[in-house]
């Protein structure tokens, strides 16, 4: 069912659906309580057990923008059911309410599967493989001097995203918001330097995403190995260089016809 702005402002709902994330992907309270803020502006749908919530997902705004068309939809995050309450078919209740009450709202529904063997169950849906990245590992020999960088706002982050990529997922702002709590959490931000953004995590040594289109590779390339320090690993909407591997990352269920024979969208910065 979905839930009630009621239901969602409820402290004990609220718990439920705190534990039950910890429960199954064994994420801190901490980390998993960041979303709470948000659940007024996200859509949130759940089974009850008598009055326990053994099964959940959530839906949040985002788009697709193909050339100068933005398309509005939602991304299918943290599904998630306890394990004591598996093979009962809750997982596929939820999905199949969801696309019941969206395919007359929505353009689409996203989502990025956990892992590879998740693929076929969301084909199941009408999912299929739209959303893409290229994988390059570098070996650069910056400085790594982060000192002069800005942190952008989820609005800044949204307009360099959609002012870059013609062909590409985005979150809206407050989905963006949400996302920047999460990256920080972890250690990542998305940082400006010299006219340039990019979503970087320290600790792994990734640009995650550069807002640079193809046309700039060289100077992608150049940037790259001024700023950051050794092995790094950088994902982008194109091929770096001979070595980079396109991944597949997501899938979409398009409701709006225009986007159906769209393959070829690219996806970067997630949530999972």
């Amino acid at each position: 069912m979905l839930l009630s702005a009621e239901q969602k402002n409820n402290e004990e709902i609220k718990n439920q659906l705190v534990n039950l994330w910890c429960e199954v992907f064994s994420d801190s309270e901490e980390y998993v309580r960041l979303i709470l803020p948000f659940l007024p502006f996200f859509d949130c749908y759940a089974v009850f057990e008598k009055e326990e919530i053994v099964s959940a997902m959530y839906l949040l705004p985002s788009e697709i923008k193909i050339g100068e068309k933005l398309y509005k939809g939602r991304y299918l995050y943290a599904a998630a059911t306890k394990e004591k309450s598996r093979k009962n078919g809750y997982m596929s209740l939820l999905i199949n309410e969801a696309i019941d009450t969206l395919k007359d709202k929505a353009d689409f529904i996203s989502l990025v599967p956990a892992n590879d063997g998740l693929y076929s169950y969301y084909a199941r849906f009408g999912f299929e493989s739209a959303m893409y990245n290229y994988v390059t590992k570098l070996t650069c020999d910056g400085e790594c001097n982060l000192s002069d960088v800005k942190a952008l706002k989820a609005e800044e982050v949204n307009t360099l995203r959609k002012n870059c990529f013609s062909c590409a997922h985005h979150f809206t702002d407050k989905t963006m918001e949400y996302a920047l709590d999460c990256y920080r959490f972890f250690g990542s931000e998305f940082l400006e330097r010299m006219g340039k953004a990019f979503l970087y995590a320290e600790d792994e040594n990734t640009v995650y995403e550069g807002l640079f289109e193809s046309s700039e590779r060289e100077k992608y390339l150049s940037f790259l190995k001024e700023t950051f320090k050794g092995e790094t690993e950088v994902i982008s909407a194109f091929r770096l260089n001979e070595a980079s591997e396109k991944t597949r990352c997501g899938m979409v269920k398009a409701f709006n016809s225009a986007l159906q024979n769209e393959k070829e969208i690219y996806m970067n910065h997630t949530l999972m």
